[in-house]
């Protein structure tokens, strides 16, 4: 299992934020890499990777979770006024 971190995420145009990350993307052992939302909820669920963000010098898992019947990103962290993943730079790989 690889565990990746997460340092920037591709963001869409929607009004509700667990639909607003398209991608998540970091660098691996000198490479860039960039996962779709989607294949990094799959990625989880089926153990293939694990992802971490730094917040404050520290890691923070990223997780999945479900609204509306949409499964979605987000960091452990994540309280209703700061969503962490919505707050990195964004992926232009």
């Amino acid at each position: 299992m690889a565990r990746l971190q997460v340092s920037c995420a591709s963001k869409r145009n929607r009004p509700d934020a667990y639909e607003r990350i398209s991608h998540i993307g970091g660098i691996a052992n000198g490479a860039r890499w960039k996962h779709t939302s989607d294949d990094a909820v799959r990625y989880l669920n089926r153990k293939i990777n694990t992802y971490f963000v730094i917040i404050d010098g520290r890691e923070t898992e990223v997780v999945i979770t479900e609204r509306d019947g949409i499964k979605y990103l987000k960091t452990l962290r994540d309280n209703m006024s700061t969503d962490h993943l919505l707050n990195l730079e964004d992926c232009s790989l």
